[in-house]
């Protein structure tokens, strides 16, 4: 914003620049001055990401409660490949559904991306969510080829623990804080936790990723990137 003010703006999609310091966004948010971010994935990516893809259903949510009377107005998840269409689903959920499709269904839309990366997209319309209900945001990612055969991909941040970090002599690492009922992985017709399956057999032969130096090494994984922005409501 001028010469010597110590930061600039740089469009999401240039790609030009690789681990910058910071990041300052500017949300044009229907002229609000603040909006409620539901979110779980505060890690960063050390390592880059940790994917998943195959031939067979892949989808991933996070779970959340309101925290006041808010209007649900928009979500994100982050797609793997350029040319993702991404299936979106918000549900409400009762006290006692623990699966993230089993509420109500209350928005469903997709939108197609050029891009790799972290996206936002609109709901078509806001969903009103009272103080304390509890919600999930359901993201499905695939590609389809000419055949019209789809190949779905999942993503999340990945990073050094400290003791992968010595031994790499490296001065960075981070700590993944996964709790039950926050991300969820669906493979197929299952929904598994997220925090279970990284502490699986499963994870445990697909979560290796390449070191950058011919070996492979095992990452800690965050939550998923999928967020919930809403507006505030007016009280009933």
């Amino acid at each position: 914003k001028g010469e010597n003010s110590g930061y600039f703006y740089l469009s999401y999609y240039d790609k030009t620049i690789k681990d910058p310091e910071t990041y300052e966004f500017d949300l044009d948010f229907d002229g609000k001055d603040y909006i409620y971010v539901s979110e779980y994935d505060y890690m960063p990516a050390l390592l880059n990401f940790w994917t998943m893809e195959s031939k067979g259903n892949l989808s991933t949510a996070n779970e959340f409660v309101a925290d006041d009377d808010q209007m649900l107005s928009s979500v994100s998840t982050r797609t793997t490949v350029q040319n993702s269409k991404v299936d979106f689903k918000v549900y409400k959920l009762d006290k006692n559904q623990v699966k993230p499709e089993s509420g109500q269904l209350v928005a469903e839309f997709s939108k197609t991306f050029e891009f790799a990366g972290y996206h936002r997209a609109d709901l078509p319309k806001p969903v009103q969510l009272d103080e304390g209900q509890r919600f999930s945001v359901v993201a499905t990612a695939y590609t389809t080829d000419a055949a019209g055969k789809r190949t779905y991909g999942v993503a999340a941040s990945a990073a050094f623990d400290e003791n992968v970090a010595e031994e790499y002599d490296s001065n960075t690492y981070a700590y993944a804080v996964v709790n039950p009922h926050e991300s969820f992985l669906k493979i197929g017709d299952n929904w598994v936790d997220w925090a279970s399956y990284l502490a699986s057999d499963s994870f445990a032969k697909t979560g290796p990723i390449d070191d950058g130096m011919g070996g492979k090494i095992m990452p800690i994984v965050d939550n998923f990137a999928i967020k919930a922005f809403s507006l505030p409501a007016a009280k009933k």
